[in-house]
């Protein structure tokens, strides 16, 4: 498989020099060499594939071929969460990008321990290179964290599902088991996943997901993480709905 970059706008088809820092990724870091096959991607659908003509300080490559694609008919999923740790925080952003989430939408619940502080560029980084890895043709969006009750304000009266990560026996709405999910989602276009922080949910809180509709989905006994739950909902979510 080739190796894919992202870049903001795709070079025509043809011979082009690449940018210098794009020239630096794919002949240092990579270490691409002459004739090696590589494929671009601008995160919007679109898709560019070339080889290296010459190595140099600006690479000249041939692109040989450009594609626009349609977004995928997949469910729409978005996932809107507690930030853990900064350490972990990362985890979230990669892999639930491999899991086809295609916005994370950072939520302040009452019990969270992270600031509303956001460093958008970075956590971009992190699902641009998630996507490029992974085959994706779109790159996810991230909002700017908000306080729960804005989340909760435009949930309420949404007619898509609404997930909650969490244990049946602490929610006091309705409940799925993770076996019996996929006729919950199966046939949804948008799916909203909601994990609270590691200290739970106020009872507030809980009461306004319930009256927005909100099913718990139980995915074992055991309390999880948050970037647990967030993965483990949503790889649920994405093999009923691929």
């Amino acid at each position: 498989m080739a190796l894919r970059y992202h870049v903001d706008e795709l070079p025509p088809v043809g011979r082009s020099r690449l940018s210098k820092e794009l020239s630096h990724h794919l002949t240092v870091v990579l270490r691409m060499r002459q004739g090696a096959e590589f494929a671009l991607f601008d995160g919007r659908g679109g898709e560019a594939k070339g080889h290296v003509l010459e190595v140099a300080r600006t690479a000249l490559v041939e692109i040989t071929s450009r594609e626009r694609h349609e977004a995928p008919l997949e469910a729409s999923i978005e996932l809107a969460f507690s930030r853990p740790p900064e350490a972990r925080l990362a985890q979230v952003f990669e892999h639930a990008t491999e899991l086809g989430v295609r916005r994370f939408r950072p939520v302040v619940f009452e019990r969270s321990k992270r600031a509303a502080n956001a460093n958008i560029g970075r956590w971009t980084r992190i699902v641009t290179a998630a996507a490029g890895q992974c085959g994706a043709l779109f790159v996810p969006t991230i909002d700017e964290p908000v306080a729960f009750s804005e989340l909760a304000l435009e949930a309420d009266g949404e007619r898509r599902p609404i997930l909650v990560a969490e244990r049946a026996d602490a929610w006091p709405g309705r409940s799925v088991s993770a076996r019996a999910l996929g006729t919950h989602v199966e046939t949804a276009a948008s799916i909203l996943i909601v994990v609270g922080p590691e200290a739970g949910f106020t009872d507030d809180e809980r009461e306004s997901l319930v009256h927005a509709g909100a099913t718990a989905v139980a995915v074992g006994p055991y309390v999880l993480r948050v970037e647990t739950a967030a993965l483990a909902v949503a790889a649920l979510v994405r093999a009923f709905t691929s």
